[in-house]
């Protein structure tokens, strides 16, 4: 049913259904879409969520570790980027190295590719089902596993560490300072801190034109079924170069260098990943109705590209003083 027009709720009104903007900007969230239409078309305003929906509602992650998992091991963004990741670290055997926001262990197994057998990983994770995923597939002896809040960090770790990698969940989780002074206080000095932050959470000049494009398609085909997507913009966690400074120094870090890493996706990957309970861009859409949209949407969208670019801001900080 039509929501009628006059009626405004807290997710407005436009005359016709609407996608609650939370699960619109979680979609946002790993689309790293530019901040402007190349064509003009509109501003995209953009809902930024805070780091405890993402960090604290173990629930949410939960519900979307089975359809996650599969997705992380026939698509290869998230193993592209922990590979990326590990490599810039420059892991040595021997060292004691913590997966913060491990997942089902993606980025843990590229890293137990590093170490040796003298080497230990401590995997962390706030979701339990993530975490298990994580032990059934990783049976090496010197990979620990914790379930617990990143905010945490400094009551679940209690040795030292050589080296940090936060892959795709940085930006979630230092909205709570606590995190940043978790991590430089398991830290040993000179410790290497490596994350990254999808180009969505990055100011820059850097921008995606055919991304913006793809989901320009996915709103106009879900407007023809009734449906309306709210856009808010929100700068609580939008991230720039000074900022990202600013709160590594803050925490006794340095950054030792920032590159930019591109990935490109089919077609299929990324509407793959909406099926994602979590990614899900048409959450409040009837099943029926939600496969009809993205199917339509994915045939317009393979017509026009068959690969889509995905860029994902990469950091290098070094503990300097303890």
């Amino acid at each position: 049913m039509l929501a009628k027009p006059k009626k405004k709720s807290r997710f407005g009104s436009c005359g016709k259904k609407h996608i609650p903007s939370f699960y619109y900007s979680l979609l946002l969230s790993y689309l790293y879409l530019p901040f402007r239409n190349p064509n003009n078309y509109e501003k995209l305003y953009i809902l930024i969520l805070a780091p405890q929906c993402m960090e604290a509602n173990f629930s949410v992650w939960d519900v979307s570790v089975a359809k996650y998992h599969q997705y992380s091991i026939k698509y290869p963004m998230y193993q592209k980027t922990g590979k990326f990741l590990v490599k810039k670290a420059k892991i040595k055997k021997g060292m004691m190295v913590l997966d913060l926001a491990c997942g089902t262990g993606i980025t843990t197994k590229e890293i137990l590719k590093s170490i040796g057998r003298e080497g230990e990983i401590i995997a962390l994770d706030s979701s339990e089902k993530m975490i298990n995923i994580c032990k059934s597939g990783i049976k090496a002896t010197n990979v620990h596993f914790i379930r617990g809040s990143a905010e945490k960090l400094n009551k679940l770790v209690h040795r030292k560490i050589d080296v940090v990698i936060c892959n795709a969940a940085f930006w979630q989780l230092v909205g709570n300072s606590e995190v940043l002074k978790g991590i430089s206080s398991v830290l040993k000095l000179e410790g290497i801190l490596v994350f990254n932050i999808p180009l969505q959470y990055y100011k820059s000049s850097k921008s995606n034109r055919v991304i913006l494009s793809v989901f320009k398609t996915i709103s106009e085909v879900a407007k023809k079924y009734g449906y309306c997507l709210k856009k808010k913009r929100s700068k609580k966690l939008i991230f720039n170069y000074d900022k990202v400074k600013s709160l590594l120094v803050k925490n006794k870090f340095k950054i030792l260098s920032v590159t930019i890493f591109k990935i490109k996706r089919t077609p299929e990957d990324l509407f793959e990943f909406f099926k994602i309970s979590i990614m899900n861009p048409l959450p409040y859409v009837p099943q029926k109705d939600r496969v009809k949209i993205l199917n339509k949407a994915l045939m317009k969208v393979k017509n026009k590209f068959k690969m889509i670019p995905t860029y994902w801001i990469v950091f290098i900080a070094k503990k300097y003083t303890n």
